[in-house]
């Protein structure tokens, strides 16, 4: 009998301290994240002025965040700050979750998300930017979407705020939940989670059909609390970009080549 999920889950959790994360120093993992915008300056130039100072890059897609990995590691490789073997890419969602929960096992890592009302709950208030605290003190322009979509913000408007500008998760990690949707590397529909056997293989929830949906986690700064949840997922077409949608970037290990069989 194979291995049941919670143990594989467990494994590759022990495993991911070395592989996946540096947890001694895990500004590694998150300066270059959803909010680099080295290599995105038209889209921030777009937007420069409308949003918070030192708002997360937004409005991208899955395919946009896969070609930003794939440049940054071509770049990073070619000025010789990157090691072989290396490489930027989006996280699998069971590792985002793992960042996310910083070793904490409930709604999130400060504790149960009790909803006081629709758009109202504590354990959120000082750890992430969702439709309760979205519009306090907000510095951005006039977001028009504030009032028409029927969210009831603490004020009249809002929209992504500013990095890191709430306190961070027990590891470091700041905006994991709430401020914008971050994509991962997972196909899915977001209701069925892959198998066991391929639940933290990137290759493998990566899938080949290259328009399948992706899997979203995090919530964002229009959402209630409901969705800013460790667990909560979505998926979305690969094509799709809001106001709400980002992404931030893990360094791994490439994969190793399968060895070549021996010539008899």
């Amino acid at each position: 009998m194979g291995k049941s999920a919670k143990e594989c889950i467990k494994a590759h959790l022990e495993e991911g301290r070395e592989f996946h994360f540096d947890m001694k120093n895990p500004d590694k993992v998150t300066t270059i994240s959803s909010y680099h915008k080295e290599l995105t300056a038209e889209g921030v130039d777009q937007w420069t002025g409308f949003f918070e100072p030192n708002a997360p890059m937004s409005f991208v897609n899955w395919h946009q965040a896969m070609a930003f990995c794939g440049e940054l590691t071509r770049r990073e490789k070619e000025a010789g700050r990157l090691e072989e073997g290396w490489v930027y890419r989006l996280p699998t969602e069971l590792e985002w979750e793992y960042a996310c929960r910083a070793g904490t096992s409930g709604a999130t890592h400060a504790g149960e998300v009790i909803a006081r009302a629709a758009f109202d709950a504590e354990a959120l208030n000082d750890i992430a930017w969702y439709a309760g605290n979205a519009a306090k003190d907000y510095a951005g322009n006039h977001w028009p979407w504030a009032k028409s979509q029927g969210v009831a913000y603490t004020g009249d408007f809002a929209g992504p705020r500013s990095v890191a500008s709430l306190k961070p998760n027990p590891w470091g990690f700041s905006d994991l939940l709430g401020n914008l949707w971050e994509w991962c590397l997972d196909s899915g529909n977001g209701a069925d989670y892959p198998s066991v056997e391929v639940l933290n293989e990137p290759d493998a929830v990566l899938g080949t059909e290259e328009n399948a949906l992706r899997i979203m986690r995090g919530g964002s700064w229009r959402n209630g609390p409901s969705e800013v949840r460790s667990a909560r997922r979505i998926s979305e077409n690969p094509a799709w970009s809001s106001s709400m949608t980002g992404f931030r970037i893990v360094l791994a290990r490439e994969k190793s080549p399968a060895a070549s069989p021996e010539e008899p």
